[in-house]
């Protein structure tokens, strides 16, 4: 293919995802015309699934998170960026043949970067969602399913050096008004965080 049909497939998927309302039409357009690998009628296919509102990380199944590129299983919580500030904290904190755990860990993200800067370090995680344990351990995490520290191996507890967690954050209250790729989308068990966004965080802090 041509430089110059390149280019004009590159604006016109763009043009198609700003007319949907996504906010980097054109950096998305790159992500979707590698995903399709040069199959066109794939490349309608997740243009298609993006314009419907569908989380780019679902469409194209991975997303960016920290420098590594992160596995996310469509139906399960994609990371935000927000999140890396907490991941480079757990980094500092983690002592490199330490102890972590991830509660809530959804894909995995922040264990997963844990791993990578702390590979003598043990970094464990759980999550409630049997989607997001599926796409943990496709990330390569020591994943447990069960609520919070509860499936965690006993071995562990009293000796963790560090634990993160991204709970569920939002206020029952604000649900609605969450951007449409969110509120229709992703899991309302990985977003609603009861009344005041602060339930299962209250719960957390008492786990770790």
């Amino acid at each position: 293919m041509s430089e110059e049909t390149e280019h004009s497939k590159r604006a016109a998927v763009s043009v198609r995802l700003a007319m949907a309302g996504c906010i980097a039409p054109a950096e998305e357009a790159d992500e979707l015309i590698v995903a399709a690998e040069g199959d066109e009628t794939r490349l309608e296919e997740l243009v298609t699934r993006r314009e419907h509102g569908e989380p780019l990380a679902w469409v194209v199944e991975s997303t960016v998170f920290l420098d590594q590129r992160i596995v996310v299983h469509r139906g399960v919580y994609v990371p935000r960026p927000q999140s890396e500030l907490l991941a480079r904290r757990g980094i500092d904190l983690l002592p490199p043949e330490g102890a972590a755990a991830d509660l809530c860990t959804g894909s995995g993200a922040i264990a997963a970067v844990l791993s990578r800067h702390r590979p003598r370090a043990r970094v464990v995680a759980s999550d409630i969602d049997s989607l997001a344990y599926r796409c943990a351990a496709a990330n390569g995490v020591e994943v447990y399913l069960g609520n919070l520290a509860d499936p965690l191996p006993a071995e562990l507890r009293g000796t963790l050096d560090v634990v993160v967690a991204v709970t569920p954050y939002v206020p029952s209250e604000a649900v609605p008004f969450l951007p449409r790729d969110a509120r229709d989308y992703e899991p309302l068990s990985a977003l609603d965080g009861g009344p005041g966004g602060l339930r299962v965080l209250q719960e957390a802090i008492a786990a770790a």
